[in-house]
Order: structure tokens, then sequence, then C-alpha cells
């Protein structure tokens, strides 16, 4: 094996190491860098490393699993180097400032102090100006389809670094480069070189796809993909986990769900409501998508009715009826993951656990009680997908069931990941809760055929005005 002192050269001016990542993800990465000396890396670990050393920058397309964090690290230029971490993922503007000034300081240039900050907080006045002017020698954007919309402010912000700071090596990591297509790139490009793709999403949009008028966002075909996946692949490594990891086998069913006669003629008025709308033209991208998500709480049996919040359409919903009946069929003991969009969701998710007497635990915005599942103390775990989604560990279950399903296919991809990985020794097993004849069939399928949800949900109701 190539000593590594061979492969990595080290940045003696630009010692430093920047890691914008999500906040979920701050604390592996620390035990990633605290530990970097106890790791024996892949061997596709070192051809990605030696791969990605040479060039001032690149993207790094490789699944969950792969181990893209130490990966990254011997990419960064700074492998070799005695590193020591700083979480700021986690704090107030002013006093993360303050910690990330005071440890730039006080770093001596034999050492690489390695920064974590997270998406939400790198652009913000408190820290921004530091970051721009700090002496980096490698800036990672992990997961970064996060700035995949060129309007937003950390995208916006990450074109900005990478031009303050042009000797920086800069590395894309994610395993989910176009979760709702190949225009999520722009963004992405945007930071890695301006010369990819240019400075106009307009005139990138133009190039590689045709869009519907009335949705701007929605695009009716896409053209030029040889010249874009060229492009892409000149400056992207990719690595698939079956292709380099020993995984389990993966089973997906679907558990189709009646829903009450209530529910029922509650949940088909909105439908119907949206769909006439839709074909008189009234419908926008923003309150379609806000529609949509009224559709799929009635799916569970909630109905927003008033500015007091949301309402059960029937008594128990017919998901958590389902979802408790499944549960009863497992052993008492047996660890099981619940995967859902909604706050309510969560709650009936708790609700059926109790109803069975089976410690529940949850990973939420509100609640942080993985460690307390892991250790074995509850057997339920209800994960809120987009803020529980990311960084964290469930290999100790083979269950896991979808109550709900978000609209980002990266969401998606992102906790099938958190039972299928490295640990994982049982074939795991996704159970999807679908309510029949509604929104569910038509988010579930898109994801699953790895289309956009909110297009082709509108595109079926549009459909289905059409043939009434």
């Amino acid at each position: 094996m190539t000593d590594r002192s061979e492969i990595f050269c080290e940045y003696r001016e630009r010692p430093h190491i920047l890691i914008i990542c999500p906040q979920a993800v701050g604390s592996s990465w620390q035990r990633v860098i605290e530990n970097v000396e106890g790791f024996s890396p892949w061997a596709h670990q070192y051809s990605i490393s030696t791969w990605a050393s040479t060039r001032p920058a690149s993207l790094i397309s490789a699944d969950m699993g792969t181990g893209k964090s130490l990966t990254a690290l011997m990419a960064s230029g700074c492998w070799g180097r005695r590193m020591r971490c700083l979480d700021i993922t986690k704090g107030q503007g002013k006093q993360r400032a303050e910690q990330l000034q005071a440890h730039l300081a006080a770093t001596p240039k034999s050492q690489t102090l390695v920064v974590l900050v997270n998406y939400e907080a790198f652009w913000r006045g408190e820290i921004n100006p530091i970051i721009e002017k700090a002496p980096w020698a490698c800036i990672i954007l992990d997961e970064s389809h996060r700035i995949k919309a060129p309007g937003g402010k950390a995208s916006r912000a990450a074109q900005r670094l990478a031009r303050k700071q042009p000797e920086a090596k800069r590395l894309l990591l994610t395993g989910t480069p176009m979760p709702q297509g190949p225009l999520d790139l722009y963004g992405q490009f945007r930071f890695l070189n301006e010369d990819i793709f240019g400075t106009s999403f307009a005139r990138f949009r133009m190039r590689y796809a045709e869009c519907d008028q009335r949705f701007p966002s929605k695009v009716r075909k896409y053209r030029n993909q040889d010249e874009l996946t060229a492009k892409l692949d000149a400056h992207s490594f990719r690595v698939m986990a079956d292709e380099v990891l020993t995984l389990p086998p993966v089973l997906h069913e679907t558990i189709p769900v009646e829903l009450s006669p209530a529910t029922r003629r509650f949940y088909d008025t909105l439908a119907n409501d949206l769909t006439a709308d839709i074909a008189a033209g009234t419908v926008t991208v923003g309150n379609a998508l806000a529609r949509l998500l009224r559709l799929q709480q009635a799916t569970s049996g909630y109905a927003q009715v008033d500015e007091a919040g949301l309402h059960t359409i029937d008594g128990v919903p017919a998901k958590r009826r389902v979802l408790e009946d499944r549960l009863s069929d497992l052993p008492a003991t047996e660890p099981v993951v619940v995967f859902c969009r909604f706050r309510s969701d969560l709650d009936d998710i708790r609700a059926a656990a109790a109803e069975l007497g089976r410690p529940y635990a949850e990973v939420s915005g509100t609640e942080k009680s993985l460690e307390r599942w892991q250790a074995g103390d509850a057997t339920i775990l209800g994960v809120q997908i987009q803020s529980g989604g990311v960084g964290i560990d469930c290999t100790r279950a083979a269950y896991a069931f979808y109550y709900s399903l978000g609209f980002s296919l990266g969401d998606y991809d992102q906790s099938l990941a958190r039972l299928r990985r490295p640990g994982q020794t049982r074939c795991v097993r996704y159970y999807h809760l679908v309510a029949k004849d509604t929104v569910d069939e038509q988010v579930y399928a898109a994801l699953r055929d790895r289309r956009r949800v909110v297009d082709s949900v509108l595109e079926k109701l549009t459909k289905k005005e059409a043939v009434a």
C-alpha cells in the first residue's frame, strides 16, 4: 500500500479545513476526525482520494456508507498532519464566531484545524466574514445537494466563498447529486468551478432542459444530456455501495391503507378542488406544494380547518391502526424504525407504541433520544425524515416503516441508508404505508422511480381532470 506521505502534500501556509454540513452529521464528522489515525482505509478510499488529491475541485459522488468523510480528509491535502476539530454546528451566532476566531488564532501551523459549520449558519453575518478570510487548505461541502437551489442563500454564499478562496481545494460530497434531476447540478458546480456550467442558471436551464410555461420549474424533457454527462464525468468520481461493500439484501413492501369513509370524503373534496384549480390555471408551484401537504396530512387522518392547527378527521387514523397491527406481528423485543413527515404522525407513532406497551424513542426537530434506542432502552424509534434522516446509525433495526413520505428524493435515499449500511448483518425490510387512491401512491411511485415528486403528482391530477 502506498505511504500516505507519498500521495498527499502538506499545506503550510493554508493549513486548515472547512467542512460545511447538515447539523445532524456534525457529531459523525467529529468522531472521524478525532480518530482518523485509527482508521485503515478501504481500497476504494485510496483510489478516490488519489484521484481527487490531484485536482483543485471535484465531486465525490459516493453512496451512503462508503466512507465519504475519511475519503475527503485523505483528499484534502492535509492527510498526515495532526488534526483537531472545532464543531460550531450549534449555538448562538456571536458565540460561534468568537470560538472560530479564537481557535484559528491559537492553532499552530503544525496542526490542521478542521472546522465544522452547518449550512444554516456559515453564510450569516457573525461567522461569514471570518470564514471568508481564514486560510483554508480545503473547503468541503458534505451533502452538497443542499446548495442545489441557485437562488438560495446558502448556494449564493458558497459561490462567494469559492471566489474569495481561489487557492483552496474544493470538494463536494453527496450520494445524491441530482435528487430532483440534472438541473440540480448547477448550484453545486457553480461552487466547484464556475467555468464548467457558467454563471447563469437561466442559460444553463435553456441548454439542458425544456420547461413548462405555466410551471417554469417543471421540466417537460431534458436535452443535451450527453454533453452534460461528459462535463459531470470529467469532474466527479462515482462509487456505488453495492460495488465496494458487501451489504445484506433489501426488500420493499407496499402496505395498502383503506381510509375511513369520513376521511375519504374529506380527502376527495381537497383533491377535486385542487384538480379544478389546476385546470383553471390558478395554481402556482408555491400554493400547489402547500395544498399537496394538506392532501398528505389527510391521508394520515388530519385536517387543518382553522388557525388553531390540525384536527383528527375521524378518531384513530387508519394508518395508525395498520401500523399497530403490523408491529404486533413482530416480536416485542424487535427494534423497529418508523419514518414519517409530520409532527402529528410522530404523535400517532408514539401512541401506537404505547398501545402495544413498547418503549418509544424519537429523532425529530424537537426530540433527540436516538442514543436511548441504540442502547436498547426502547424498541420503537420514530424518525422525522427531514430532520433525522441524515447522519444517524439505525443498523440495530432490520425493519423500517414509512408512515408518510416527504417530497425530497435525497432525504428518502438518506433514510434508506440509515439501516442498510456497514454494520448491518440482516436483510433489511422496508414497509410503506400507502393510502389507497390518494397522493400517497404518486409520491411513493415518484420516489421509487426517481422522478420529481411534485411534478409527478400534479401531472397525475391534471390527467385525472382531463379524463373527467
